[in-house]
């Protein structure tokens, strides 16, 4: 997988003794992971660490469930495996909850004592200087990209964009995959924004005519990218000209761009990998 954050965090240190207590825990002895089925499997793992596990680059050749979980514990980094490891914990505990409750069965001792393994194995790798815990309030998810653009654009560029750069394995913020059904829009940009390290803009009419991307999430970029040490600005003009963009902004112009009519999907690809292996 093109994953960046191992440029900046090793990858998860686990001991044998603790996969085998993480693969009893998600029952993968048969190929299986719990009780997930395919597609609620592969939406469980980008919900929570942002990873396309059939369709991201490095993954689509491990075929089982349990070999795709194997995978990212041999590759991904500490915190990638420890939010994974702490959303499954979760899971499985809300479910064998519910089941104990219809059964009026309780849950075994040893299904306790192996849950507190894991969360054992959670903390270990995710201490820091401090000694935090994982149950503290860390956000362990970051995205190399923020995409800001007018949702008149989605069609079918911004669309096709995203996907692109998630199937080379780029972390990317997308409203429509981040933003849930009554969260804060505003907030949810923010939190996006901070935890992004480079911003492209689809810089397009529409873009200018919109409050959130022309105005909100464009005065918020420019707040990010003043604070910044390297430049993190990366525009794309998409039907439109400089001599229109300079009648709404005089900053944007100077930026050098990338243009939708000129630059096919994989170049922009490349020209992104590119700029997270340079930062």
């Amino acid at each position: 997988m093109f994953n960046y954050e191992r440029r900046l965090v090793k990858m998860a240190e686990l001991k044998s003794i603790e996969k085998s207590y993480i693969e009893d825990f998600l029952e993968m002895q048969s190929g299986y992971v719990l009780d997930f089925s395919n597609n609620k499997f592969e939406r469980f793992i980008y919900d929570s660490i942002n990873i396309e596990i059939y369709e991201g680059e490095g993954y689509n050749e491990y075929c089982s469930k349990a070999n795709k979980i194997r995978h990212i514990l041999n590759k991904e980094s500490n915190l990638q495996v420890a939010k994974l490891l702490e959303d499954l914990v979760e899971y499985k505990s809300y479910n064998n909850k519910k089941r104990a409750e219809i059964s009026g069965e309780e849950i075994s001792v040893f299904d306790k004592n192996l849950e507190q393994k894991v969360i054992d194995i959670i903390n270990r790798i995710t201490k820091n200087k401090e000694k935090k815990q994982v149950n503290q309030s860390t956000d362990l998810k970051g995205y190399d990209v923020f995409i800001s653009h007018a949702s008149e654009d989605k069609k079918p560029f911004v669309e096709e964009l995203t996907h692109a750069l998630k199937k080379a394995g780029i972390k990317t913020w997308y409203d429509v995959d981040q933003i849930g059904w009554g969260e804060s829009i505003r907030q949810s940009i923010d939190r996006g924004l901070i935890n992004s390290h480079f911003c492209i803009v689809v810089l397009s009419r529409d873009f200018f005519n919109k409050y959130w991307a022309g105005t909100y999430e464009l005065n918020a970029i420019f707040q990010k990218a003043a604070l910044a040490k390297n430049p993190l600005i990366l525009p794309i003009w998409h039907n439109i000209t400089i001599e229109e963009i300079s009648q709404y902004n005089l900053t944007l112009p100077d930026i050098k761009a990338l243009n939708s009519s000129r630059d096919t999907l994989d170049q922009i690809v490349s020209a992104m990998k590119l700029k997270l292996e340079m930062d």
